[in-house]
């Protein structure tokens, strides 16, 4: 499986990249929403992992880009929001935006895993 990590953090990045590669995922990393948008153009995942707020460009936005541009591109990939907001405002939002579930931070790696599991099966 193809994952696509956007996080501005670097320590939540290595913590991905070690969980998923653990995992036997392939892993790309990008620390913001318009380098996620311009990865997920130039190449193809199963999964993004897409932090909401970040710099440049944050989650939301991003998704939505992906989203809109699905439509000529075709497809669907798999976009599952990460925030430290448990708020379900911020789900709704994130949700509207065009993702597919989210996790908040700190990260519960069975919830992680169990959220690919219910959204991406099959991509593998």
């Amino acid at each position: 499986m193809r994952v696509l990590v956007v996080e501005d953090n670097e320590t939540m990045q290595r913590l991905f990249a070690t969980a998923l590669a653990r995992e036997g995922m392939e892993c790309t990393l990008v620390s913001d929403g318009k380098s996620a948008v311009r990865a997920w153009q130039q190449d193809e995942f199963d999964v993004i992992f897409m932090d909401v707020q970040m710099p440049v460009m944050d989650g939301m936005e991003a998704a939505r880009l992906v989203r809109e541009q699905e439509v000529s591109r075709g497809g669907h990939t798999v976009i599952i929001g990460v925030t430290a907001f448990a708020l379900d405002t911020e789900r709704k939002m994130c949700l509207q935006a065009g993702m597919d579930a989210v996790v908040t931070k700190p990260i519960n790696l069975d919830e992680l895993f169990s959220v690919v599991e219910k959204h991406a099966k099959g991509r593998a």
